[in-house]
């Protein structure tokens, strides 16, 4: 069975759409390549329920409390710090791999939660965010019934 040949115009249109989706595949595995001393940091965290509260536990190694900030926006958590890159004694770096320089982390959660019933404690380089959901109070809706 014979296909019917596309016009010029046609074969151009398919060709750009194919350039487009090479181009934007290579972008995608730039990002996903780029060393770290380059991109901006974010350190990595894990987020779980607990009854009726959520768990955000965040990987801060080395970074003091003062460089951090907690702070609910809606209905996400926004941590905020940097970390700050030191100078070898008397030396010049010969390998930086160790990630430094602002960072923010935003994550949305499905819920709102007390501001006054979070807690944020810091061990060992963990970050634990407990946030305490709101309670639901039932409402109650009145519905008019008319007779006709």
């Amino acid at each position: 069975m014979k296909h019917p040949r596309q016009t010029p115009v046609a074969d151009l249109a398919s060709l750009q759409r194919d350039v487009d989706l090479l181009f934007e595949r290579l972008r995608a595995a730039e990002e996903r390549l780029r060393p770290a001393d380059t991109a901006a940091w974010s350190p990595p965290l894990d987020v779980y329920e607990s009854g009726d509260s959520v768990v955000v536990v965040v990987e801060v190694p080395g970074l003091d409390p003062e460089a951090l900030s907690l702070q609910l926006e809606g209905h996400a958590l926004v941590l905020r710090g940097e970390r700050h890159g030191r100078k070898p004694a008397g030396g010049t770096w010969l390998c930086l791999e160790r990630p430094h320089g602002r960072f923010e982390r935003r994550v949305e959660l499905d819920a709102r939660f007390e501001a006054a019933a979070v807690s944020a404690r810091l061990t060992r380089g963990l970050l634990v965010v407990t946030l305490q959901r709101r309670e639901r109070k039932p409402r109650g809706i009145v519905i008019e019934v008319k007779r006709s």
